[in-house]
This record gives C-alpha cells, structure tokens and sequence, in this order.
C-alpha cells in the first residue's frame, strides 16, 4: 500500500453547491509557480495544485482544484493516482463538483484509498500556512524562499524553478514569420480543465513546462495518465521533453521520472529541429520534436517525429480558465 495516504483521498466539498453562486478565484498565495526537487515536482496557481512524486517504486500524482464560495476556501475537484511499479498496480480516485448537474466519481483499485470529507483553509495568513481536511497541507518561507509540502506528516522541501504571473484574461500577438516561438508558448498559457460524469481532463502551460493529466474513458476502458514536460521552441517548431509520466492506458502501462529531475528542471533543453526525423521513435531523455508545416495570424500546425499533427489556436478569453503571461527567460 501507498505510505502517501494524504494525497489518495478524495476530498469532498462539505458545502452547498448552487449554480448561482459567485465563482473566484481559489487560494491566492504569493508562491504562485513552479517547484521541484530531485523526485518531486509541483506546479500551483489560485486555483489549482497538481503534485507528481516518486517514491521508491511509487509514481503518484495528485490534483486539488480550489475554489472561493463567499470567503471560504473548498475542494472543487480532486483527483489522486499512484502506480507501484513493483508490483504492477495501480490505484485511482477522481471527484468533481464542477458540474452541479454532473457530479464526478471514479475509482480503480479503491479499497486501499481512504475518502476523507474536508475544507482548504489558511491557519495562518502570516506564513501562508494552508490545511486540508485539518491537515497541514504546504506552507512557505519568506525569509527562505522555499515551499514545503506535508505528505503523511512528512515534510518535503521545494525550490522554486520558475514563477508565474497571472493576468485576466489571454493576452497574445497575432502570428508572423519572425515572432512564432513566442505565439507557440504565449497563446496556450494558463490553465484549462475539463470535467463531466466520465472524465477529468487538466492542461496547465507555464512559461518553460507543460503539466496535463486524464482520468475517466479511453476506448471504452479506463485511461489513467498524468505528464509534466520541459517546453522549448524557436521559429522552426518546438520541443517537449518529458520530466515524469505515468500512465495506465489500453496501449500503455508504465511510471518513470526523468534522470537527474532536479537538473531538467533548472536547465532548459537544447532545442536542434535539425535532428527532426519522421517516423523516429520519441526517445525518454531526447524529448519529442514538433516541427511547424503551416501557419497563419490564428494558427500553428505542427507535426511530430510519428507524424502526428497538433493545431495551436490564437486564445480567446473563456469562463472558468486561468491565465498567465508572458514573461522573458531573465524574468521567469
């Protein structure tokens, strides 16, 4: 079993939900970004914290979506999968309350899992200390600059690699020969999630990573997969190199972390779309290379090294999204 019983919880709500309620922001903190060290990796914004861990033979990911219904803090969404590689198991728990009409429930191999009904709350504003279900839950240290996150009451120390700002609504310039690097990162930052009565479905697109995660049906069978990858890009096309992966799938069954993961998260891959080969296998420590074939002032296609095609479309503000800006390499 999973020594990290605090993040294999479903974490329920325990309020009205009514459509009619006023919708805000989450948790607003001040170490809003991305974090890490050498097993872990934790990307957090108001709305959302979304944790990937290695533990010996243990891959987990877990997913808090917070929000803020007349001054108090709630568990919107939760989601926890953990893989033990060892013994080829996999453990899964997903609830959403997006949806007041389409309440979200899934589970695999859930009788290991505890459910666990709670509230996020700060218990002390000073320190940014936060709990959830009465649990400390991550605190920061503004003298130090460094997060801290209590799983089964252990504390696991994390640096920050890279900061996010956050704006109201997307902002972006239209496409031209010279500046597609930055449309190729600057129209998909923020946050976007889907959920309904099947699935809960996550991006988040930061300045240097990309973070997603799927829980629900994929081919009439469970899907289960959570990604977080290093983004790099020029003129040419771009490049993401996966940190941590784990994925339950019909074509898939594997959980890795990426060697030396403290290093890939400090140092930004070199990005050569001279080696782009299609139909070349997407090598772990290479990364997988997107290469531009056509482009116009709302959209950039790409294709990968399989030759598989990807359409990045010119943002365009919606409901319930997150958004952050664009920040130059010397600022993030």
């Amino acid at each position: 079993m999973c020594k990290y019983k605090i993040f294999l919880l479903i974490v329920i709500a325990v309020f009205s939900f009514r459509c009619g309620d006023e919708k805000k922001h989450g948790i607003k903190v001040s170490y809003l970004g991305v974090w890490g060290n050498d097993s872990c990796e934790y990307v957090r914004t108001p709305d959302y914290s979304l944790l990937f861990l290695k533990n010996k033979e243990l891959y987990l990911c877990n997913l808090f979506q917070f929000t803020n219904i007349k001054g108090d803090f709630h568990i919107l969404t939760n989601a926890s999968f953990c893989i033990d590689k060892q013994k080829r198991k996999t453990h899964a728990l997903a609830f959403s309350l997006k949806d007041a009409n389409n309440i979200m429930y899934r589970k695999v191999n859930s009788e290991k899992l505890n459910l666990v009904l709670g509230s996020a709350k700060y218990i002390n504003k000073e320190k940014e200390e936060i709990t959830v279900s009465n649990k400390k839950f991550e605190s920061f240290n503004k003298k130090s600059q460094k997060l801290t996150l209590y799983i089964d009451n252990k504390a696991i120390e994390l640096y920050r690699v890279e900061k996010i700002k956050m704006r109201n609504s997307p902002s972006a310039d239209k496409a031209k020969e010279t500046n597609l690097s930055v449309c190729m990162r600057e129209w998909q930052l923020g946050t976007k999630m889907k959920t309904n009565s099947e699935n809960v479905i996550l991006n988040i697109c930061t300045n240097n990573f990309n973070f997603n995660i799927s829980y629900g049906k994929y081919k009439n069978k469970e899907l289960i997969y959570a990604r977080a990858a290093r983004f790099v890009a020029n003129n040419k096309g771009c490049l993401l190199k996966q940190t941590f992966r784990i994925i339950d799938a019909p074509h898939e069954y594997s959980a890795w972390i990426a060697e030396k993961h403290a290093e890939n998260l400090k140092t930004e891959p070199k990005l050569s779309i001279l080696n782009f080969k299609e139909g070349a296998e997407m090598e772990r420590n290479s990364g997988e290379y997107w290469k531009i074939i056509k482009f116009n002032e709302k959209t950039i296609t790409l294709k990968n090294n399989k030759g598989k095609k990807f359409i990045i479309k010119y943002p365009e503000k919606k409901e319930n999204e997150e958004y952050f800006s664009y920040l130059s390499k010397k600022n993030r």
